[in-house]
This record gives structure tokens, sequence and C-alpha cells, in this order.
């Protein structure tokens, strides 16, 4: 992320929580025009953005965004290609978490995105359609 745009969003918070509402958007839009890669692109890009909100504030809300946009991005990848190693993904997630919750275990907050890693791919489908079933109840207020 290029300075003047961490900048933007640093002085401007809910800025950057519309930002990635749309990055988020965008990228499950992609997915059901079944442009992958590009869905990929946006859910990096959100994922990038919500990794930002959480090194500047990190309180539960912005590690939900950030665990939640690791999720989503690690379920397309493996949608694309079932024998991608998310190995990487989840390494810089655990690295960013623990350097600002230390000494807070990662195992548990990182539960999700390992189980959506490497849970067959059959459940983690299951579990992904009934999340975004309660962001279209919930209206997608709290994502």
């Amino acid at each position: 992320m290029r300075a003047k745009y961490r900048a933007k969003l640093s002085s401007n918070p809910e800025a950057a929580i519309v930002i990635w509402r749309r990055l988020i958007d965008l990228a499950r839009q992609q997915q059901a025009r079944d442009q992958w890669q590009k869905a990929i692109v946006c859910y990096g890009h959100a994922l990038d953005t919500a990794r930002f909100m959480f090194a500047d504030n990190p309180d539960a809300d912005s590690l939900n965004r950030y665990i939640r946009s690791a999720c989503e991005l690690a379920y397309r990848i493996r949608q694309c290609d079932p024998l991608c190693d998310l190995q990487l993904i989840i390494a810089g997630v655990n690295n960013t978490v623990e350097k600002y919750l230390y000494p807070v275990s990662t195992q548990l907050l990182l539960r999700p995105l390992l189980d959506i890693a490497f849970a067959p791919l059959v459940e983690v489908h299951c579990w992904m359609q009934a999340l975004y079933e309660i962001d279209e109840v919930q209206g997608r207020a709290d994502y």
C-alpha cells in the first residue's frame, strides 16, 4: 500500500472501513460473475486495508475485519486452486496479530482461518455460505 494512501486511511478511519467494505463487496460481485482472478485481487487489497486498520488500531473490530478478510481470500484461493499452499497468508496474518496482540496466543484467534485453509472444501463452502447469509440478514452492518 502506498504511503500516501496509508496516510489518508490513517487520518480517516471511517473512510478506511468504507473502502474495506467496498473492496469486499466488489470481490464478492466479481466472484458471483465467475471472475475469480479479479475477485482474488480485490480480496488481497481488502486484506491489506484490513491489516493496515488493525495495525493502526488493534481493537476487536479491526481484528475481526482482518481475520475475516484473510478467511475470504483463503476460501477464494482454494476454490481456484484446491492444492494451493496458503501457508504464506497464514504466516503473515499470524505475524501481524502476534506483533500487535503479544502475548495473546494466536491459535484461537486464527482458528477460522486454519479451518478454511485445511478443512475439506465441501465443509468450508457450507460455512462460508452460512456466513454470507448472515451478512445478508444483518444488512452487512457488522462486517
